[in-house]
């Protein structure tokens, strides 16, 4: 509903068009950086926005095969590809209407890292850096039709005139 708490279950990334297999978390940052405007007269400090950008850390656990997935063609890339681009995209998992949105964009891998403790889960963490504009999309249309009232037997339109 409308307001109501979004489980982070339901989002996640896709690298390349495929969805990164048992993900833990996965963070998009977005800054602007903040350039000084204000005169040594003016008493207050004043700022414009300069260059925007953005970045994606995502932290998975390692499975069974997982470096079939998308560990295996990351780390593959960064080593054969002189300037590797991959297409990230951070939005609903399943389509769900409580999280019917996307942004994705273009972005190289910043750094990474593939650690194998002696106890607990093997794990995979990446860094990637973005390429130029981060793009959006966000589906607020099924909101608004679902609020709608249901159709009426009778006219709403009323005449006070004949009261």
């Amino acid at each position: 509903t409308l307001g109501s708490v979004m489980e982070g279950k339901i989002l996640g990334l896709k690298v390349d068009n495929e969805f990164a297999q048992c993900e833990i978390d996965c963070t998009l940052n977005f800054e602007q950086e903040q350039l000084a405007t204000s005169g040594m007269d003016a008493g207050w400090r004043d700022h414009i926005g300069g260059y925007k950008g953005w970045s994606v850390d995502l932290n998975s656990r390692l499975t069974v095969g997982a470096m079939l997935g998308h560990t295996n063609k990351i780390i593959d890339r960064f080593i054969k590809e002189e300037n590797a681009e991959f297409e990230l995209w951070f939005g609903s998992r399943d389509g769900s209407q409580d999280a019917n949105f996307y942004l994705k964009g273009r972005a190289g891998l910043q750094n990474g890292s593939v650690n194998a403790p002696s106890n607990g889960s093997a794990m995979a963490n990446f860094s990637f850096l973005g390429r130029g504009k981060l793009e959006s999309w966000w589906e607020e249309y099924w909101r608004i039709i679902n609020a709608m009232p249901a159709p009426a037997v009778i006219s709403l339109v009323f005449d006070i005139s004949k009261w």
